[in-house]
């Protein structure tokens, strides 16, 4: 009798334990957070393998291995899926990344990754920012001057919140996690002046800031100004580099090669190009029946390519050959996807090693500029 009591008891207090953590799982369900660290990492799976920060340092480091999938940018907005996973010794959260739509079920929703719990905090829904850097990365200050204390360098496409003119060159700024200080204007575009550029001029800004990772290497899964003093600031991959480049214009587009390519409008012809379109490099799967882009780069005059390449990276064993593992500036005729100019490719047209060449754009057509300046994602 006693033990039957017992066991009754016991079964009754597992049950209001776990309707406890129900409810409080519930409860986290859905809750707006943004990220609060210069630069988080987001993973398609929980990472199996430790991650050494020394391998930053070898332009030939890949976080495929241990699921990176993206970076994400301080004050991006997020939404907590399930929270509180336990994971290494340490939280880890599931999370939509508002900021960076996928093409998922015919429709556009938000990339799903898992992020360590420490790299945001919840709220932030009423965070407004007027600016974004456009400098590969920029220095904060406490006070006006470069000697001064340096609170934190920031990537490329971070958005910020510009106060007011504290002197010539240099205006007050306040992060999404709420600190307070000083940047050189020469590294920030604000959105009112965006508002007021010419076509011609943003894809001037476009190229600039394209052109700024020029020598930097390539960064599996990384989307983040390159500071080689920096574990956070990691470099790009060639799908990255579009990424930061169009957020410097106030352009939000997808983070991956096959979603820019669904979201971007087609080109027929690769001599209709301006600067700042897109070259698609797509595989087929005969088997599946599918195209899948596995590659981007941004056309450059007169006849060139910007790309973050780590084309065969994988078995790269020679020094010289490890130097193609960066983002670059090259010929079309001397590109191994093309080896002609571009003016003789037209849109869907095969390549010599069997893979599919597209061009898009984000800039040509009014009604795309239109969406990606509001965001996919509302």
């Amino acid at each position: 009798m006693f033990y039957r009591k017992f066991l009754y008891g016991f079964f009754n207090l597992m049950m209001l334990s776990v309707c406890a953590y129900s409810i409080k799982s519930r409860s986290e369900v859905n809750k707006q957070a943004i990220t609060g660290v210069l630069v988080a990492e987001a993973y398609s799976r929980l990472p199996t393998d430790d991650i050494v920060l020394a391998n930053r340092t070898d332009p030939l480091f890949s976080g495929e291995s241990f699921g990176l999938d993206t970076q994400v940018l301080l004050g991006d907005r997020l939404r907590i899926v399930l929270q509180n996973i336990k994971h290494r010794d340490s939280r880890w959260a599931k999370v939509k990344l508002l900021d960076q739509p996928t093409f998922k079920d015919g429709a556009w929703r938000p990339k799903v990754c898992f992020m360590a719990s420490r790299a945001f905090y919840a709220g932030g829904s009423d965070w407004q920012s007027n600016a974004v850097v456009i400098s590969l990365v920029a220095s904060m200050f406490a006070k006006p001057s470069m000697e001064g204390l340096q609170l934190g360098r920031l990537s490329m496409g971070t958005r910020i919140k510009t106060k007011k003119e504290v002197s010539h060159g240099w205006v007050e700024v306040v992060l999404a996690s709420g600190v307070m200080g000083c940047m050189r204007t020469a590294d920030i575009i604000e959105d009112e002046v965006l508002d007021r550029w010419s076509p011609a001029i943003k894809r001037d800004q476009l190229m600039s800031a394209a052109l700024r990772f020029n020598g930097s290497p390539y960064r599996w899964g990384c989307s983040s100004g390159f500071d080689e003093k920096s574990p956070a600031l990691t470099g790009v991959d060639c799908s990255g580099l579009v990424y930061l480049a169009y957020r410097t214009i106030g352009l939000h587009v997808p983070r991956d090669a096959h979603d820019q390519f669904l979201a971007a409008s087609p080109i027929k012809f690769g001599r209709d190009l301006q600067r700042g379109d897109l070259i698609f490099i797509a595989k087929i799967n005969a088997e599946k029946n599918i195209v899948h882009v596995h590659h981007v780069m941004i056309f450059a005059l007169p006849d060139s390519v910007i790309e973050a390449t780590g084309l065969g990276v994988s078995t790269i064993n020679d020094l010289e050959s490890k130097k193609q593992a960066c983002t670059r500036v090259i010929s079309a005729i001397k590109h191994p996807c093309l080896k002609k100019s571009l003016k003789n490719f037209w849109h869907g047209q095969l390549n010599d090693r069997g893979e599919l060449v597209f061009f898009g754009t984000f800039l040509g057509d009014k009604a795309t500029y239109a969406q990606l300046t509001k965001g996919l994602l509302k």
